[in-house]
């Protein structure tokens, strides 16, 4: 999320994670989130309801793009199953690389967060990642490619 923001929702939501990356959830105020931004409250309301929905924001960015990808990767018909699970590899450690502030914001900060089933759709997509690379694994072990120990 290093990039220029050009929208409004995205110039809170890069100022949101630099200022969360910062002062933490608890010492970062939406005027804080707001006067980064350099934005009004009307903008901010216009986005989120709360900064709880900031936060879950800022890691949905990162477990979408994860998800999408993964599940191109495990429906490319072209790939073998050891070419599959090199590149979830690779795009779990690219994305984790291009989300960090995302990923390392979201994992700290998430005990401040009230509504747990807000985030269930969230913990969801990522037992969705993980089953994907399971999948993989059985696929693999099916066709020989992998050797169960």
């Amino acid at each position: 999320m290093k990039t220029v923001a050009t929208d409004s929702k995205t110039k809170i939501l890069q100022a949101a994670l630099t200022l969360f990356e910062k002062n933490g959830y608890t010492g970062t105020s939406v005027n804080d989130i707001l006067s980064l931004a350099e934005l009004t409250k009307g903008s901010f309301y216009h986005y989120f309801q709360s900064k709880e929905d900031l936060l879950y924001e800022i890691h949905e960015v990162f477990i979408k793009n994860e998800l999408h990808k993964a599940q191109e990767i495990y429906t490319d018909q072209s790939l073998t199953n050891k070419e599959k699970l090199r590149k979830l590899i690779h795009l779990l450690w690219d994305s984790i690389d291009k989300y960090k502030e995302n990923f390392a914001v979201f994992f700290k900060e998430y005990k401040y967060v009230k509504n747990h089933e807000k985030f269930q759709e969230t913990r969801e997509k990522r037992d969705q990642i993980a089953n994907i690379f399971i999948r993989v694994i059985e696929d693999g072990i099916k066709t020989g490619e992998f050797k169960p120990h």
